[in-house]
């Protein structure tokens, strides 16, 4: 699918979550790989 989609359609799809209070893209975008990225040291395992 993502090969698919253009860069402003990739864009709008990650905007329309809206699990940010931004409508940055670029910062969005950079959060989001930034903690699909980093998994072991933002969570704890009980």
């Amino acid at each position: 699918m993502w090969q698919h989609l253009t860069d402003d359609a990739y864009n709008e799809f990650l905007l329309s979550f809206n699990l940010l209070k931004t409508k940055d893209t670029k910062r969005y975008k950079n959060t989001l790989y930034y903690l699909s990225n980093n998994i072991e040291g933002d969570y704890i395992e009980y």
